[in-house]
Parts: C-alpha cells; structure tokens; sequence
C-alpha cells in the first residue's frame, strides 16, 4: 500500500483489515510510511499513527461542523450560491421543449462541437457562420 490513510477510512475499519490480512499470514506494508506490519514494532506503530490520523479526522470534521455553525449564524447564506434564480426556473419552465433527436444514432446525438460558441468552433465556414447539425 502506498499510504496508509487510502487504505481504509477508520480506524477500526484499519484495525479489522490488518487483524484480517494477519490471521491469513498476509503481512502489510506501508510504501511512504514504511511500516510493516510482520514486526511487533510495526504493528506498534500501525496503532499509533492510525490513532493519530483518527484524532486529526475528528478534529476537522469539528472544525468544520464549528465553522459552518458560525457561518449560519452570520447570516442565511451558507455555501455556494444557487445558480437557478426563481425567475430562471420560471423561464425554464415555460421554455419549448427541446428537438427530439431521436432520429441520430445513440453515439452522435451530441458532438463537441455543438457546444461551441456559434462562429467560433470549426463549423464557422459553412453558410451563415452558425454550426448546423
């Protein structure tokens, strides 16, 4: 394993999967932390760096908690601001409905350049400088 934090995301998940790996005689061993796990000493460390891990985790998790608890007593807006404005789903709604494409095969009913500004993508040099489809 590369680092030990990838490998599992608790620390008793992390206590369960190595007692799991040793009672199949499977050793584990850490790349960047280079701990190996066929050694008491190893194993020693394995405790303590997951119980440390463990600990940071909890403590940003509630730095976080505190944080967006903060913010919401600020004021009402926590997060990133909406991007559909009431007016926007109004219009939306009452917006034509799309032209059914169902006659174009499954895989060109979107090409890239159908997303591209009108006059600027490499359809620009057909009549009226629009992309057709």
């Amino acid at each position: 394993m590369h680092t030990l934090n990838r490998f599992s995301r608790s620390l008793p998940d992390l206590i369960h999967t190595v007692g799991h790996l040793r009672s199949e005689d499977i050793g584990f061993r850490t790349l960047h932390e280079n701990l190996d796990t066929t050694t008491p000493g190893g194993r020693l460390i394995l405790h303590v760096f997951t119980a440390f891990s463990q600990s940071l985790r909890e403590l940003i998790v509630e730095g976080s908690c505190q944080g967006l608890a903060g913010a919401r007593a600020r004021g009402p807006a926590v997060g990133r601001p909406p991007v559909m404005t009431p007016e926007k789903v109004v219009a939306a709604a009452a917006a034509p409905p799309q032209p059914d494409l169902g006659d174009r095969p499954p895989d060109r009913r979107f090409r890239r350049n159908d997303l591209r500004t009108p006059g600027r993508g490499s359809h620009s040099s057909r009549a009226g400088g629009r992309g057709s489809t």
